[in-house]
């Protein structure tokens, strides 16, 4: 996968942050560290997050079941007070790995990484894409995007917009270097993706990952790497605008990217909208309409 290790919103960010910058942790029990993205539904007021399973039976004095996965995906609601409930791990949790949750602008459907087995019986593998209903009656049983899917690389980092469409990470064949990554496109209909298709702007010689597209469709940001690197070393943001059918070449995001410090798992949400992204581990949010703008004309963006 594009990480080899899982890095926890606990680690000690290393880089001193701007005045518009904050640390957010949802929760005070440092048990309750999160993995990677979060996602956000119901307006911002139910947060969805991968965390360590293990981690958080301990701390709720409660034997880890033989067999449990490391990671789970849990839902916790904001209330009236801003602050966030216990959080439930969601039902169709709790077998395998399951990680990465992301939304349909709707929020009636998810989309997340698992290492749950492609076929029923099967071998668990690396990660692959699987969507999930949520109705009136709760969440319904997650389904294998077959389209998508291979059994020998990794599918996972997915986002998707109000028409249906998913981006998400592919892992390319090997080469000299090792493994590639970039960023496809396919049509969801219903609970099937189409054929799948290479974004051009984020499928190139570096490695790219973490896409998030904005819900109308008209950005994409996505993390850029030199793959000859060590991946901690050099991997930022960057954002690239819809222009007709085509893509307008990626622009850097230098306001949340510090040299020597990865940045990646962006999410953006809020009615004034916060992006929510990692730096050396550590979950951080900051305002995004002026970062929006200023890469709108960098990008050459009326």
């Amino acid at each position: 996968m594009i990480r080899t290790a899982f890095v926890l919103a606990s680690a000690v960010v290393v880089v001193i942050q701007t005045a518009v910058e904050q640390p957010f942790r949802p929760f005070s029990d440092p048990a309750y560290v999160s993995v990677n993205a979060v996602g956000f539904a119901d307006g911002g007021r139910t947060l969805y997050a991968a965390m360590f399973v293990e981690r958080i039976e301990k701390a709720r004095g409660r034997t880890p079941a033989a067999g449990a996965p490391e990671l789970a995906i849990y839902a916790s609601r904001r209330g009236a007070d801003g602050a966030w409930s216990e959080p439930t791990m969601l039902p169709f949790c709790g077998t395998w790995s399951d990680y990465e949750p992301t939304l349909a602008p709707d929020g009636s459907y998810m989309v997340f990484n698992s290492q749950r087995p492609l076929q029923a019986g099967g071998a668990t593998g690396p990660n692959n894409l699987w969507l999930v209903r949520r109705t009136a009656a709760g969440w319904g049983t997650p389904v294998s995007l077959a389209a998508i899917n291979r059994a020998a690389t990794e599918e996972s980092y997915p986002s998707i917009t109000s028409d249906g469409r998913i981006f998400y990470v592919q892992e390319i064949a090997k080469d000299a270097i090792g493994a590639d990554y970039n960023i496809n496109v396919a049509q969801l209909t219903g609970d099937r993706a189409g054929t799948p298709a290479a974004v051009a702007v984020a499928a190139t010689s570096f490695g790219e990952g973490d896409p998030w597209v904005a819900p109308d469709g008209s950005y994409l940001i996505f993390t850029r790497w030199d793959r000859t690197r060590e991946w901690q070393t050099g991997v930022d943001l960057y954002i690239t605008f819809a222009r007709g059918r085509d893509w307008t070449p990626p622009v850097p995001l230098p306001e949340v990217s510090v040299a020597g410090a990865p940045e990646y798992a962006v999410t953006i949400d809020g009615a004034e909208p916060a992006i929510y992204f990692r730096r050396a581990g550590g979950l951080l949010v900051r305002p995004f309409a002026p970062i929006l703008a200023a890469a709108r004309l960098a990008a050459g963006m009326k």
